[in-house]
């Protein structure tokens, strides 16, 4: 495909929503943004390039799954030359930490049979060996004074004072904030993560203590009754996870928010909720007062709309440039 059939096409697809009103929607933005792939042909980054994988992410910002602009209608256009889109949005937060890396355990003759026992042992061993990691990371970007062992433990417990309190939902303890982050808040078939997994959340805490550093589990630590309650769902969660931590970062905000970004993000990046759009998106500061699209992002907190609600948001808003 050449590089003005490319431009030409993504233009389309944004122009397309822009003249519909019964279909306006941002969800292309979220195929577009930086990739690690090298890009055979040079487009702006709010074009999405259909000839990589962009690093392999499961897109967010389809269907009605999230609200992150609430009741707001897309307000953008293309510069005549193709090359600028104009949107507006919101600047709602700052990348403070990121950390990439996750999930990429290996394992070690992995058995074919996901039924044996071996094989479960292997997957909680790289799933715990990952979520400390996970773990480790939100206690250096929060509270870096707590050192020493017991990381994991302290984190769950204390997850609601290291954050924002709008980083928690009301009705939602630190462990639902927690494990809905680490999953996008859903489920391995798209939708919305569900309430059994916080009882699979329970489950994971389980089998992290009855482990040790090799995945062995000793089974007398294991409550009977929490294994056959909640073993297949703390394995659906697993899932999730690792679904959707494919080509993403974790991250912590100026504001104290937690959240997911693309592999390509660093400090510094600007998170932004563009009016209309499902998802935040991440930008990131370019010359001559223009953008970057690095791609769309989760934010634990502000999917739903609540950013919306922020006292000061009218001096968030802003019309951004991106190229």
């Amino acid at each position: 495909m050449s590089t003005i059939n490319s431009l030409l096409r993504g233009s389309f697809i944004l122009s397309r929503y822009i003249a519909s009103p019964q279909k306006k929607s941002l969800v292309c933005l979220s195929s577009a943004g930086i990739s690690s792939t090298e890009p055979k042909h040079t487009l702006p980054t709010w074009v999405p390039d259909w000839e990589h994988t962009n690093d392999n992410r499961s897109v967010l910002g389809v269907g009605s799954r999230f609200s992150a602009a609430g009741s707001t209608t897309p307000s953008l256009e293309i510069s005549a030359d193709k090359m600028t889109l104009v949107i507006r949005g919101f600047a709602i937060d700052t990348i403070s930490h990121v950390k990439g890396e996750f999930y990429e355990v290996e394992l070690e003759k992995p058995d074919a049979n996901p039924a044996s026992l071996a094989r479960q042992e292997q997957d909680l061993l790289a799933v715990k060996q990952d979520l400390e990691k996970f773990d480790k990371f939100i206690t250096k970007a929060f509270k870096p004074e707590i050192n020493g062992a017991g990381l994991v433990a302290r984190a769950w417990k204390y997850f609601t004072e290291l954050v924002a309190p709008g980083a928690v939902a009301m009705g939602q303890s630190g462990e639902d904030a927690l494990c809905r982050t680490m999953c996008c808040d859903l489920s391995p078939f798209g939708e919305r993560a569900l309430d059994k997994y916080r009882g699979a959340f329970k489950f994971w805490r389980m089998m992290f203590k009855a482990s040790n550093s090799k995945g062995k589990i000793n089974w007398l630590w294991v409550n009977e009754k929490l294994w056959k309650d909640h073993h297949a769902d703390g394995r659906e969660l697993g899932h999730a996870v690792r679904s959707y931590s494919i080509g993403r970062n974790l991250c912590a905000t100026e504001r104290k928010y937690l959240g997911r970004v693309p592999h390509q993000s660093k400090v510094g990046d600007r998170i932004c909720i563009f009016k209309g759009g499902s998802v935040p998106f991440l930008v990131r500061k370019d010359v001559d007062d223009h953008y970057q699209l690095i791609g769309e992002c989760y934010i634990h907190g502000i999917m739903d709309g609540e950013a919306m609600e922020r006292d000061d948001l009218k001096s968030l808003e802003q019309d951004f440039k991106i190229r």
